[in-house]
C-alpha cells in the first residue's frame, strides 16, 4: 500500500536517520551588526549599530568549543568529522574577523571551520577567507540593492576560484524576486557553483510557486523522494481550496485565499535521510520530508549541533529548535559560565544511562535531519550508528 499524501507523513513515518552519520555543527553568530535588512530576517538577531565582540572575547568562546567538542569526541562514531561555521549578522563587518580566523585555524585546523556571509564583503575579509577557511556559504538575498547584488554575484565567481564557495539561495516570496531566483539557478548552472534553493520558513508563497519547489527536488532525487509533486502541502494539515488556480503573487502581501506555506523540508545539505515506515515496516530513502512536526519525538539533536549566540552571551543545543532538558526550550548557559555546561555534559555521560531531549515544538527547521524517533527503544538502536558506549532513557 503506497503512502497516501492527503494525511501528514508523521502518520506514516516513526523514525528519521541519516543514510551517513553527518558532522557535528558548531554554528556561532559572533554578533549582531549587519550591513543587510532583508524583510524576512529577525530584528533580534540584526542591526547596524550593535558592538563588535573583542578579539579577547572571541578567542574565549574558541576556547570553550575546544573543550566541549573534546568531550562530546569521546563518544561520537565520527570524531574527526565536524564543522564550525561562523554567522551573525554579517560576520565579515567585525574588523576583528580576519585575526579571529586566524585563532581559529591554529585551534581547530582550516578543514573544520567555514562562514556564512551575505557577500558583500571587503579584499581583507576576502583574504582571511581563502587563507585561513575551509569555506564559505553565501546567502542570496534578492531584496538587497543592484549595485551590492552585483558585489556579491563577482565575490561568489572570485571565490568560486579561489576556495570552495557554496550559494543558499533564499527564495524571496515576491514574485520579481522569485523569478530572479530562478534565473540564477541556471547561471549558477553554467558556472558550475554549488547552490541550495532555500525556503524562507513561514513566509506566503503561490501554489505555482510551491510547486516549483517540489518539482526541483523531485528532479534531483527522482522517484527516491518521499515525494508527491501532484498535491501541496499548505497551511495547517486541511487542504486550502484557491479559487483561482491561475492567480499569481504580484506583491509582498498576497490575499488569504493563496497563502502557501511550503510545510516540508530538506537537508540543508541535501544529505540522504531515511525514514522508517510504519504501514511497510521498511525503511526509505530520500532527502525531502513533507512534514516536519516531530513533537514529542526522541532527539539526537545536541548530538550533532551546538549554537553559541556572542551577543547575547547565551548557548543553546540548536539555534531554530532550542531544545533544552525536562521538555523545556532555552539556552543550555551562557559563555560567561561556561564551566558549567561543561561540567553538566561531564556528569551526563558519566552516568549508566544518558538523558536525550524530547521535541516541543510543532515545526522542525534545520536540524530536521538528525536521528530521532517516537519510540525510545528505536531511538537508542539507531543512535548506535552515530554515538558509541552510551544508552539513553527518557527522563521526562
Amino acid at each position: 500500500m503506497g503512502i497516501d499524501y492527503n494525511k501528514t507523513m508523521n502518520t506514516f513515518i516513526t523514525s528519521l536517520d541519516q543514510e551517513v552519520s553527518n558532522q557535528m555543527v558548531v554554528t556561532w553568530d559572533i554578533g549582531k551588526r549587519c550591513n543587510f535588512d532583508c524583510v524576512y530576517c529577525d530584528p533580534l538577531t540584526h542591526d547596524n549599530t550593535s558592538p563588535h565582540a573583542s578579539l579577547e572575547t572571541l578567542s574565549n568562546t574558541t576556547d570553550f568549543i575546544k573543550e566541549y567538542l573534546d568531550i562530546i569526541f569521546k563518544y561520537k562514531t565520527n570524531n574527526e568529522d565536524f564543522s564550525i561555521s561562523l554567522t551573525g549578522g554579517e560576520p565579515t563587518t567585525n574588523p576583528n574577523f580576519p585575526e579571529l580566523t586566524k585563532y581559529l585555524k591554529e585551534k581547530f585546523g582550516k578543514r573544520h571551520v567555514s562562514v556564512t556571509s551575505n557577500g558583500s564583503f571587503g579584499k581583507n575579509a576576502f583574504d582571511a577567507i581563502v587563507d585561513n577557511l575551509k569555506n564559505i556559504t553565501v546567502s542570496y538575498h534578492c531584496d538587497a540593492g543592484p549595485k551590492i547584488k552585483e558585489k556579491v554575484i563577482q565575490n561568489i565567481l572570485d571565490l568560486n576560484e579561489a576556495t570552495k564557495v557554496r550559494v543558499n539561495l533564499m527564495f524571496h516570496f515576491k514574485d520579481e524576486y522569485f523569478r530572479e531566483c530562478i534565473r540564477l539557478t541556471k547561471f549558477f548552472e553554467d558556472n558550475k557553483i554549488r547552490y541550495t534553493p532555500r525556503v524562507v520558513n513561514h513566509k506566503p508563497y503561490t501554489k505555482q510557486q510551491t510547486n516549483w519547489f517540489k518539482d526541483y527536488w523531485a528532479e534531483k532525487a527522482k522517484a527516491k523522494l518521499l515525494i508527491d509533486k501532484t498535491k501541496v502541502h499548505q497551511i495547517g494539515r486541511e487542504s486550502i481550496k484557491v479559487n483561482k488556480e491561475k492567480e499569481r503573487l504580484k506583491t509582498g502581501n498576497p490575499t488569504e485565499e493563496h497563502k502557501h506555506i511550503v510545510k516540508g523540508r530538506h537537508c540543508c545539505a541535501s544529505l540522504p535521510l531515511l525514514f522508517e515506515n510504519k504501514e511497510t515496516d521498511t525503511w526509505e530513502k530520500g532527502t525531502y520530508c513533507t512534514d516536519t512536526n516531530f513533537k514529542n519525538w526522541f532527539c539526537s539533536v545536541n548530538w550533532f549541533f551546538l549554537h553559541i549566540e556572542q551577543q547575547t552571551n547565551k548557548v543553546f543545543h540548536h539555534q531554530t529548535c532550542q531544545a533544552n532538558w525536562n521538555n523545556t526550550r532555552g539556552p543550555i548557559g551562557t559563555l560567561s559560565e561556561s564551566h558549567l555546561i561543561i561540567d553538566r555534559l561531564k556528569k551526563q555521560v558519566s552516568g549508566d544511562t544518558v538523558p536525550v531531549l524530547q521535541c516541543t515544538i510543532d515545526t522542525c527547521k534545520c536540524g530536521m535531519c538528525t536521528p530521532k524517533s517516537q519510540s525510545i527503544d528505536t531511538f537508542n538502536t539507531i543512535i548506535k550508528k552515530h554515538v558509541k558506549d552510551l544508552k539513553f532513557k527518557n527522563v521526562s
